[in-house]
C-alpha cells in the first residue's frame, strides 16, 4: 500500500500520466493482496473457534461420562473452571443438539447426562473436512 501511496502522490506532482497505470496496478494490487489476506486470517479465526467449541464439548461429555454418565451443574463447573454463564450456555447449546439430556434425581438434583454420543462425533469428523 505504501508503493502504491507514493506512486499516486508522485504522479500528481509531476507527471500525471506517466505513472498513472504503475499508480493504479499498484493500488489495485495492494488492495487485492490485502483483502485476501483478511479473508484468510478470517477463516484462520473461525476454525480455530470451531475447533476450541469441539474440544470443549468433548471436554464436558468426557467429564460426564467420568461420572457414570451423569453429573450436575456444580459438579462441572469446579472440574471445568468457567464462568457460570458460559458453562450453562454451552450445556445448553449441547442440549439442542442433542448430545446431552437431563434427569432429575431422587433428590430433586439436575443432572446433566450424555444422550446421544454419535451428535458429537459427527460434528468432529465434519470440523475434519473443515
Amino acid at each position: 500500500m505504501t508503493v502504491a501511496s507514493a506512486l499516486i502522490i508522485d504522479m500528481f506532482r509531476f507527471d500525471f500520466q506517466a505513472h498513472f497505470i504503475e499508480a493504479y496496478f499498484f493500488l489495485a494490487a495492494s488492495l487485492g493482496i490485502g483483502l485476501r489476506s483478511t479473508q484468510l486470517l478470517l477463516q484462520d479465526a473461525k476454525k480455530e473457534k470451531a475447533q476450541k467449541e469441539l474440544e470443549l464439548s468433548k471436554k464436558i461429555v468426557h467429564l460426564i461420562s467420568e461420572k457414570y454418565g451423569k453429573t450436575t451443574l456444580a459438579e462441572l463447573m469446579m472440574r471445568m473452571d468457567m464462568p457460570l454463564p458460559e458453562l450453562k450456555a454451552k450445556l445448553d447449546e449441547l442440549q439442542k443438539e442433542g448430545i446431552l439430556g437431563m434427569e432429575v434425581s431422587n433428590s430433586g438434583e439436575v443432572l446433566y447426562t450424555v444422550s446421544n454420543l454419535s451428535s458429537l462425533e459427527d460434528r468432529i469428523y465434519t470440523h475434519k473436512l473443515i
